[in-house]
């Protein structure tokens, strides 16, 4: 495992499949998470291609990716979700993926309307201009190793992802307990 290479995963998800386990099991959203690692693994698998799977059928589990079953096991197995993280890591990741935070926690905005929304999965709104994203819990503590990954990196790399609901939303939480990073070291990205 290269372990020079870390990915910090904002957890805020509240759609589909890693909604509803999330809300299920009371734990963080773990969606991006899987998405990480299945990038992270050495090559494409079959275990890797499991983890991608939707299913169709039967009912009760219609909809969820195996990757988020997985995981979602994995939490309750070891009682957290880096813990989780690590284990799911056994498919030899070529680096490292770190939650950043342990809470399950709600991304919500607030709309020029005044209109508020909770839940990543209702803020996009057509015609809706949002005034400002936060977290709920508002300060959530940061996983074991995610404060200590940016200051020993030679490069930092934020996105891709919703400006909204990945960027900004994930510097008004976690980001909050680093210091400003080098500007010459950091890339903000957006695919939305």
């Amino acid at each position: 495992m290269d372990s020079r290479n870390k990915q910090g995963v904002w957890l805020q998800d509240s759609g589909g499949s890693t909604g509803e386990l999330s809300a299920a099991f009371n734990m963080p959203a773990m969606g991006d998470i899987r998405k990480c690692m299945i990038a992270l693994a050495p090559e494409d698998t079959v275990l890797t291609s499991a983890c991608r799977h939707r299913f169709d059928n039967p009912e009760g589990i219609a909809g969820h990716s195996l990757g988020n079953l997985i995981i979602s096991a994995l939490f309750q197995m070891s009682g957290g979700f880096a813990d989780a993280s690590l284990r799911a890591a056994s498919i030899q990741l070529k680096g490292r993926v770190l939650p950043s935070t342990e809470n399950a926690m709600t991304l919500c905005a607030a709309y020029e309307d005044g209109g508020v929304a909770r839940g990543e999965a209702n803020i996009p709104k057509p015609g809706g201009r949002i005034r400002r994203v936060w977290l709920s819990p508002d300060r959530p503590a940061a996983a074991p190793g995610v404060i200590a990954a940016p200051h020993a990196a030679d490069a930092i790399v934020l996105g891709p992802g919703s400006l909204y609901t990945s960027i900004i939303a994930g510097e008004t939480g976690i980001h909050r307990s680093l210091e400003p990073p080098d500007p010459k070291r950091c890339l903000r990205g957006s695919a939305g």
